[in-house]
């Protein structure tokens, strides 16, 4: 389980950290439907009921937050990966340093978790 909570923290951290320390950032939420709706501006922002100018903005600040390449396919690959992880297995204390509204579970995220 530890090499898993690493992949997501390699992954991911800065964007947890990054959404953990501002008010209203959904960047891992983010990420993850963008991925889900195969890179797809339309579907994603219908998705997150969000206007197709502010999911640009979004994918921006994940790109200068994270570092990572949103058109590469590898990094997207092992993105989609993590998110999905994050949302199966539940945040750990190595993966997730906040609770949002003291909720246990990715809900904080916009996530939820597979059942």
């Amino acid at each position: 389980m530890a090499n898993i909570d690493e992949f997501i923290r390699h992954w991911l951290g800065r964007l947890l950290d990054y959404d953990a320390g501002q008010k209203r950032s959904e960047l891992v939420e983010t990420v993850s439907r963008y991925l889900e709706c195969g890179r797809n501006y339309d579907r994603t922002a219908h998705a997150l009921n969000v206007h197709r100018s502010t999911l640009k903005y979004r994918l921006q600040r994940i790109r200068e937050v994270s570092g990572h390449d949103l058109g590469d396919p590898d990094v997207c690959f092992n993105l989609q990966l993590a998110t999905r992880a994050l949302a199966t297995l539940g945040p750990s204390a190595s993966t997730v340093t906040y609770r949002r509204s003291n909720r246990h579970d990715l809900r904080g995220h916009g996530m939820r978790r597979a059942t």
